[in-house]
C-alpha cells in the first residue's frame, strides 16, 4: 500500500534502517479481503491507495527497500491447484525480478495461510526465507527460515511494551 511510501519510507531514511517490502504482482483495482472471505465485500481493501510501480522503484533506489514478494494476486494458496500455486509463488518471484531489476530473496504466505506444500513450492522457487502471520520470534534462523513468524507493531504500546515485543514476539509478560 502507498502508506509505506508516505509513513514508513521517511522514517527508513531519517534512522538508516532497512524493511522488507512484500509486494502482489497483480495489486492494483482488486479487493483482496473477498478471496478469503467472499462475505468481505466492502471494497475496503480495493479502494487503499496502491503503490505505483514508479514509487516502488523510488522506494527501491533509496536503499532502505527489499524486494520481497507476496503473489501474483494474493491468492489463498491451500486452495489452489499445483500449476497455479507455481504460478502465484515462483511466477510472482520471476516477475518481480524482472519488472524491478532485483533480487527477491523473501516470501509473504498471503493472509498468513499457508499448507506443507506452499513452503515446499516456496523453497523450489528459491526463496531464502518466508514470513507468515503467526506471532513471535524465532530463534532458530536455519530451522524455520520459510515459516517465520512476525512481530506485530501496532503503535498503541509505550517504549517499553515496543521493546518486549520485539525481544519476545508477545505483547506482554502475559500473552
Amino acid at each position: 500500500y502507498r502508506d509505506n511510501l508516505l509513513n514508513a519510507h521517511p522514517l527508513l531514511l531519517k534512522y538508516q534502517a532497512r524493511a522488507t517490502l512484500f509486494l502482489v504482482v497483480d495489486r492494483l483495482d482488486r479487493d483482496w479481503s473477498t478471496i478469503k472471505k467472499a462475505h468481505h465485500d466492502s471494497g475496503e481493501l480495493m479502494h487503499e491507495p496502491k503503490l505505483s510501480d514508479d514509487e516502488v522503484r523510488e522506494m527501491l533506489d533509496s536503499g532502505a527497500w527489499e524486494l520481497g514478494a507476496h503473489t501474483f494476486t494474493h491468492a489463498l494458496l491451500p486452495s489452489l491447484t499445483a500449476a497455479d500455486r507455481d504460478r502465484e509463488i515462483a511466477g510472482s518471484k520471476t516477475a518481480l525480478e524482472r519488472k524491478f531489476d532485483t533480487l527477491v530473496p523473501s516470501f509473504a504466505y498471503p493472509f498468513g495461510i499457508f499448507d506443507a506444500a506452499d513452503v515446499g513450492a516456496a523453497r523450489i522457487a528459491g526463496y531464502a526465507w518466508a514470513v507468515t502471520t503467526d506471532p513471535g520470534v524465532d530463534h532458530e534462523f536455519r530451522d524455520s527460515a520459510l515459516t517465520l513468524k512476525r512481530v506485530k507493531v501496532s503503535g498503541e504500546e509505550g517504549m517499553l511494551g515496543f521493546r518486549i515485543r520485539l525481544r519476545t514476539g508477545k505483547r506482554g509478560l502475559f500473552e
